[in-house]
């Protein structure tokens, strides 16, 4: 039953479109802009620029959008944050790359979404469309990033649902679709039937507790409350999220 829920994560999809094996000798030209209009919140004790990082030759064509802290008042702390969410942004990129046959081709379009900034917490998610040529399909991946501003560190899904328990999940099961269909009545109600509904509470909760789980279940914060994205199938979207608010989160 748990496979349900990840039948479709990140590794699945790049196995249906190409057969792994690593790249040898392959020297990609990487280049880092900064956008000089940044994000920017006047309230709050920093700012936020935006930086786009391109990986780009004959085969590859791959372009990521991700912001960097500016003005924190910690120099050390600004330069840690920075590396974190820069890593987080390109790693999944990173990793098709070296796993990216020598006769395919491979092209992703990353953007980025700031859910909540504050003076404790800045988390962002990612939505991205990916295509590897050959491949039956192009697919869509989402994934996030936040931070604890207050230590540095990056949360974890357990951070950010402390309460991970019977109530969060019956709380999740009633949560609201906000994925990329939400406009469609019949694709929402594919989308929380194929997401949750062939699975026990006690399976969805220990795939939720599960570290290794959570690289493909993903979380973030607004300041309603939270955000879970779990893997769908790809005519789905690959990817479906659900908030929940405060109200309804275990007290």
């Amino acid at each position: 039953m748990m496979k349900k829920i990840l039948g479709k994560t990140r590794k699945i999809l790049l196995g249906m479109v190409l057969a792994v094996s690593l790249v040898t000798g392959t020297v990609f030209a990487n280049t880092i802009q900064k956008q000089i209009t940044a994000t920017s919140d006047p309230d709050k004790s920093y700012q936020l620029v935006e930086e786009t990082y391109t990986d780009k030759n004959e085969k590859i064509n791959v372009k990521i959008k991700y912001p960097q802290i500016v003005n924190l008042g910690d120099a050390v702390k600004q330069k840690n944050i920075n590396q974190i969410i820069k890593d987080d942004a390109i790693a999944l990129y990173e990793e098709t790359l070296n796993e990216l046959e020598d006769s395919s081709s491979y092209e992703a379009d990353v953007s980025y979404e700031i859910k909540l900034k504050n003076d404790n917490i800045l988390s962002i998610a990612y939505s991205s469309y990916n295509n590897i040529v050959p491949s039956a399909h192009p697919y869509f991946l989402f994934h996030t990033t936040n931070i604890d501003l207050t230590n540095g560190k990056k949360m974890t899904l357990a951070d950010i649902v402390p309460k991970m328990n019977e109530d969060f999940v019956k709380a999740l099961r009633n949560a609201k679709y906000v994925g990329m269909f939400s406009s469609d009545p019949q694709a929402v109600k594919y989308a929380i039937s194929y997401s949750f509904g062939e699975i026990s509470d006690s399976e969805l909760l220990k795939l939720l507790s599960n570290k290794a789980a959570n690289m493909e279940i993903y979380g973030y914060l607004t300041k309603d409350g939270v955000g879970i994205s779990v893997p769908v199938g790809h005519p789905l979207g690959d990817h479906a999220e659900f908030e929940i608010s405060n109200s309804e989160l275990p007290k």
